[in-house]
């Protein structure tokens, strides 16, 4: 047998070998973290259930996870994840994580070794940050938050890739303490941005669908209008960082176009779609993408408009779901 066929064999056996211990410790742990699951649920206001905790803080919705990692046999490493996605979207891609001993030794000459600076000594010196948006960096880890991964006593990690973020910890046993300061420490990291909800809240007529009741995975606002029930929020099947408002279509109606400059680009509307005295609304609306698959009719701004824009959308989505009209609009 060649030595690349024997080192396989060996590393076959040996992975046929942990198989039954991992199983055996991943049943166990998670058995212990059961009554964690449910303290927590019950004190937060969330669901437990075999595959971990669910609580929902402001808006953000938070999954706290127990993992178990092989690093070889018998080593298993146990993590605790909490996970949300960002309230609005998106967010800033970061990763923190505790200093090795070349960052503390590039500290001590002077080097910069982080990319964010927030002028608190206790974190700055524990941990290191990566992130290409420093600003936001530092607008979304609060003073609060930037506490309580100092004390948290266990190694520790965070990072987000621009949609979700991750707080984690190694531990095999969480506690109430540890699994709500997790809990914490990502709902409000994933709360960045939220002043652009309160933008949607601000709409006249508008009605806030918490995140729990939201059909496309984040809270948003329902405005009623004259002729239709308009919809303003993020949406998980959407471009991350980008605002759509939508509304009923027509049965059978489809387009695609894009407004720009008040006036609609590489398409037209159906013929007697929107009356002309609406065209003023196209002003008002900005930069945006206009379609309809038959079910819905959508509005997408790429980046997150100002308040009159999105107002303009919900107005002019109101008025294509008006009953049909006489004339073109192009």
């Amino acid at each position: 047998m060649d030595p690349v066929t024997t080192v396989a064999l060996i590393a076959a056996i040996g992975a046929a070998l942990a198989l039954p211990m991992v199983l055996r410790a991943r049943s166990n742990s998670r058995r212990q973290a059961d009554p964690v699951w449910r303290a927590v649920a019950a004190r937060r206001g969330g669901s437990a259930g075999a595959d971990g905790l669910a609580v929902e803080v402001d808006d953000v919705r938070v999954h706290v996870t127990l993992q178990a990692v092989v690093k070889g046999q018998p080593d298993i490493r146990w993590y605790v994840r909490a996970r949300a996605a960002y309230v609005c979207g998106s967010g800033p891609s970061f990763e923190i994580a505790e200093q090795g001993f070349g960052a503390a030794l590039g500290r001590s000459v002077g080097l910069r070794v982080t990319d964010v600076t927030f002028g608190d000594a206790a974190f700055e010196e524990q941990f290191v940050v990566h992130t290409d948006d420093a600003p936001a960096v530092a607008g979304a880890l609060s003073d609060a938050t930037r506490a309580r991964l100092v004390r948290i006593p266990q190694q520790k990690w965070a990072h987000a890739d621009g949609r979700n973020v991750v707080v984690e910890v190694e531990e095999s046993m969480p506690t109430v303490v540890l699994v709500e300061a997790l809990v914490d420490m990502a709902a409000a990291v994933a709360g960045f941005g939220r002043e652009r909800l309160e933008r949607l809240r601000g709409l006249p007529g508008a009605r806030s669908i918490a995140r729990a009741r939201a059909q496309h995975g984040f809270a948003c606002v329902e405005v009623a209008g004259p002729h239709a029930s308009v919809t303003v929020g993020p949406r998980d099947d959407a471009p991350a960082g980008s605002l759509v408002a939508w509304t009923r279509a027509r049965e059978g109606t489809t387009f695609s176009v894009d407004i720009e400059a008040g006036a609609l680009v590489g398409g037209e509307l159906p013929r007697g779609l929107l009356s002309p005295v609406a065209a003023g609304v196209l002003q008002r609306v900005g930069r945006a993408e206009l379609e309809s698959d038959g079910d819905e009719i959508r509005i997408l701004w790429v980046e997150w408009p100002d308040a009159g824009a999105i107002e303009a959308g919900v107005e002019l989505l109101d008025a294509i779901a008006a009953p049909p009209s006489a004339g073109a609009f192009r």
